[in-house]
């Protein structure tokens, strides 16, 4: 027990350091188990986190994953060629969050923007669709084929890969 209030205050400053050192988290301790393949290119080589992200492939199959955007909620949104689920959605720490969309067989380019204070997606597929969606996945627009607006003549390709 203290005797004086300079006592007092000693011991009660020094049990509220130590009960605030715990808050930073013991995530520092646990260090992820990485593949030793490093992968990436120039200033950006990475290692890849071994459980991050893991899906089962029979129910969550991925073919390619050929772009990735990050939402103003931190989420990551993937899109893939595989019609079964062509948009993926994990949180930061790599649980999947929703799975949509069937038909963007060969999906591509997926860009991220704001509108309003939402969060919308343009999807290309190489196929010939342009389509504008909310992150749950309403389709909002779809923009025409060139080709069916006599933009394009029929011997012109039209294969979008990526909306700015």
């Amino acid at each position: 027990m203290a005797k004086t209030r300079r006592d007092f205050i000693k011991k009660t400053a020094f049990a509220g350091a130590a009960l605030t050192i715990p808050s930073y988290g013991f995530t520092i301790l646990k260090k992820p188990e990485l593949h030793e393949q490093i992968i990436g290119h120039g200033d950006f080589k990475y290692r890849v986190h071994k459980s991050w992200g893991n899906l089962d492939p029979n129910t969550t199959p991925i073919k390619n994953c050929h772009e990735m955007v990050m939402d103003s909620k931190g989420r990551l949104i993937m899109v893939t060629d595989e019609t079964k689920n062509n948009i993926i959605i994990y949180d930061k720490s790599g649980k999947l969050i929703k799975t949509w969309g069937h038909e963007y067989k060969s999906g591509h380019g997926l860009t991220l923007f704001k509108e309003g204070s939402e969060d919308v997606l343009f999807i290309t597929d190489p196929g010939g669709k342009v389509v504008k969606t909310t992150v749950e996945g309403k389709v909002l627009m779809e923009l025409p084929n060139p080709k069916d607006i006599g933009v394009y003549t029929e011997n012109m390709t039209h294969k979008p890969t990526e909306t700015e």
